[in-house]
């Protein structure tokens, strides 16, 4: 009988197999999260004769590709407060270095996103961006992203070469639109301030002026505030 004959090949998870892959002594290491299988097929007739083919090696691939961002326009985040000044064009450059162990499948391409605060929003706004010399660059458009001031989680996710992807590294950070709060006096006393001066009542002992809300205390008989 001639033909193509399918058969599954279901290996367990090598770094959890009870079997020494690498042949240095010791099972279930993180090096043998990767492991190679050999295959062979045998076939048989019925009065039990048989003959097989030969040897093939493949790669059980169990590990995942990392990532984690290192600069964000030439700032290098460090800690959880970190202050990215938000430039006029509104464009984060943001680059992110692989950080797999040598041992297993580094990342290939990366995948770069970014969320609030809270992390109920989640976006990636950078897809299958190539890996090169262990390291990815994205480019982050706020203004599309209508994205104001405020906290934020950037995230970069390493691809390995079958595809495999890990959750996001995530990475705080405070985006600053570099422009200060500002307030002026609109009333003192009840007395609305116009053109930029106002009169009022002196009087003889100090009181309490009433400015934007916020109560000051002055000396009205010299005319300091």
């Amino acid at each position: 009988m001639e033909g193509d004959f399918q058969s599954t090949f279901d290996p367990n998870y090598p770094g959890d197999d009870d079997i020494d892959n690498d042949g240095d002594g010791y099972v279930d290491e993180a090096d043998e999260a990767n492991a190679p299988y050999y295959i062979r097929s045998y076939a048989y007739d019925l009065a039990g004769n048989y003959g097989y083919s030969e040897e093939i090696q493949i790669e059980v691939d169990g590990s995942h590709a990392n990532m984690h961002i290192t600069e964000i326009n030439g700032v290098v985040p460090a800690g959880s407060d970190v202050i990215i000044n938000i430039p006029e064009d509104g464009i984060l450059t943001i680059t992110a270095t692989d950080i797999t162990p040598e041992y297993l499948d580094g990342s290939v391409y990366a995948e770069f996103g970014i969320d609030g605060v809270f992390g109920s929003n989640y976006e990636v706004f950078a897809e299958m961006v190539p890996v090169v010399g262990g390291y990815a660059t994205a480019v982050l458009d706020l203004d599309s992203l209508d994205i104001a001031e405020g906290y934020y989680i950037l995230g970069v996710s390493g691809i390995d070469r079958v595809d495999h992807k890990e959750r996001p590294f995530l990475t705080p950070v405070i985006l600053n639109d570099v422009i200060g709060p500002n307030a002026m006096i609109t009333s003192v006393n009840g007395y609305d301030v116009m053109a930029g001066g106002f009169l009022f009542p002196q009087k003889k002992k100090p009181s309490d002026v009433t400015v934007c809300g916020c109560p000051i205390q002055t000396n009205l008989g010299t005319g300091t505030l």
